[in-house]
């Protein structure tokens, strides 16, 4: 019998348990690809909320304080800031396993281009997370659909993003017909006061299926709108040019 997984709606997630400070996250066993939307899913969220719930987007995607601010605004991915408020995109905490960590923190690792140090030990650590997942493939600065991916691995399509990254990237794997696994390492402390080494801690993402036809729906209704306003030129609606757009036409008055 698969395991389920049953994270609270992202919406909910107060400052103890996701935001903020990363303390004391729930921890549980579970199949990824196996959703189940949490109870409550938030359905008509008040405008106050939804503020909220943008807000905490950007600052969990961009928690350094390095003054550049989010590197993308939730108000430009209105179905990803939907698919949040009614909870079929969802979110949990996972502690990476301490002897990665520790490793990662010992390491001298080549920088690449403009990156810090702290950056460079994350990847380390990710890829190290992945692999110990399963992902026998992941490598660091990987080219894949979202672009440039600090760990990815292609037989798992897993997709791992450290620091700050834009909300693009989340965007582009909930889009994909492909089923993808996205998971993000935030900025956070790496050591206690006494120096010893914090377990990194990761969101894990995952999205209800239908989320991603609805997109493609969407999508492709935009599409048609645009080539019924271009009514200029008559090639613009002629049936071949509507074949090559290899969308499906809609009845005639729809």
């Amino acid at each position: 019998m698969k395991e389920v997984w049953r994270p609270r709606p992202f919406f909910q997630m107060d400052a103890r348990s996701m935001a903020c400070d990363f303390q004391t996250p729930p921890e549980a066993p579970c199949n990824h690809m196996a959703f189940e939307p949490p109870p409550n899913p938030g359905r008509g969220v008040e405008p106050r909320k939804l503020s909220n719930l943008m807000f905490r987007m950007e600052r969990v995607f961009s928690r350094s304080r390095d003054g550049w601010g989010p590197r993308d605004i939730a108000a430009d991915f209105p179905d990803l800031v939907a698919g949040f408020a009614s909870g079929r995109i969802a979110v949990r905490i996972v502690r990476l396993p301490y002897e990665v960590c520790e490793r990662a923190s010992l390491e001298k690792p080549e920088l690449c281009g403009t990156e810090g140090l702290q950056h460079a030990r994350m990847k380390l650590a990710a890829e190290a997370w992945m692999r110990g997942e399963g992902a026998s493939d992941a490598r660091t600065e990987v080219r894949c659909l979202v672009g440039r991916a600090d760990a990815f691995s292609p037989s798992q399509n897993w997709v791992v993003e450290v620091g700050n990254t834009p909300l693009r990237k989340l965007f582009v794997c909930v889009d994909h017909p492909t089923p993808h696994r996205f998971s993000l390492i935030p900025f956070q402390r790496a050591h206690w006061q006494d120096r010893s080494v914090r377990r990194l801690l990761a969101l894990d993402f995952a999205w209800d299926p239908s989320l991603t036809r609805e997109i493609d729906e969407r999508r492709r209704a935009r599409a048609w709108a645009c080539v019924a306003g271009l009514e200029l030129d008559p090639q613009f609606t002629s049936a071949a040019y509507k074949a090559a757009l290899k969308f499906p036409c809609p009845a005639a008055g729809a």
